[in-house]
């Protein structure tokens, strides 16, 4: 969502944003691509009005997986990109193939060089695409460039996590005509909250495991059914919360 804010020249704001080391880097490449950043405890104001190029810090990029996620609007915007391989953690094999080839689909000529990535497109047109995992951040990127597309685009086996949904209810906001990506999404200012995510309610779900009379609430605006409310049920058997606290 913090990527989103390349597509317009409005203003952005987004409230509940976590404060932790990758939004920081985030923000970060944000700003050395031109966009004016405010933050507030959490709540972040963006406004892309004078993109300086796209060509996000190489050494920041480095330090965040999030770093792809701005080859789709930049892509979109600026109509290239060149992007050094993202960082971030290490939990095995990661491949990028699958923002790849829907960004081809789109129209974008891809082009893989030691230490950086080079995407470009006159134009990009809709397209209908299987993508071939259901990738969270690919399904991100692609939404975002797609919504700059001429034209509709319809993907199928997509990520569908509440953090997805949250994206494309935000760039229907911002003037995404459908949820399938037709039309342009950089006509408005939006002002947006941003669901917790999953690792939020893990993270007090592990703690409770380790302090048995801790208190632990729960994120009650996660759509359902979602893993989180999942493994909350699975571990509130073995270990009874609160019910006020999990309603």
């Amino acid at each position: 969502m913090l990527a989103a804010s390349l597509l317009t020249d409005e203003k952005i704001t987004l409230h509940n944003v976590p404060v932790i080391r990758d939004v920081a880097v985030m923000l970060e490449l944000l700003e050395s691509l031109g966009v004016s950043v405010e933050r507030d405890g959490n709540t972040v104001v963006l406004q892309a009005k004078n993109i300086t190029g796209g060509v996000p810090d190489p050494e920041l990029s480095r330090r965040v997986r999030g770093s792809i996620l701005l080859a789709g609007p930049l892509l979109s915007r600026a109509g290239s990109i060149q992007l050094a391989p993202p960082g971030g953690d290490v939990i095995g094999r990661r491949r990028l193939d699958t923002h790849f080839q829907g960004l081809q689909a789109l129209g974008a000529k891809v082009s893989v060089a030691p230490g950086k990535y080079t995407l470009a497109a006159k134009t990009l047109h809709g397209a209908d695409m299987l993508l071939d995992e259901a990738s969270v951040t690919a399904t991100e990127n692609i939404v975002m460039a797609a919504v700059g597309a001429e034209g509709e685009t319809t993907m199928y086996n997509t990520a569908c996590e509440p953090h997805v949904q949250n994206l494309c209810r935000m760039l229907v906001a911002m003037g995404a005509l459908e949820l399938h990506d037709q039309g342009d999404a950089s006509g408005r200012s939006v002002e947006v909250t941003m669901l917790e995510g999953e690792s939020g309610d893990t993270a007090r779900l592990f703690a409770r495991t380790l302090h048995a009379n801790a208190p632990v609430s729960l994120n009650p605006n996660w759509p359902r059914p979602s893993r989180s409310r999942a493994i909350s049920w699975i571990i509130g058997k073995m270990m009874p919360l609160n019910p006020a606290q999990t309603a």
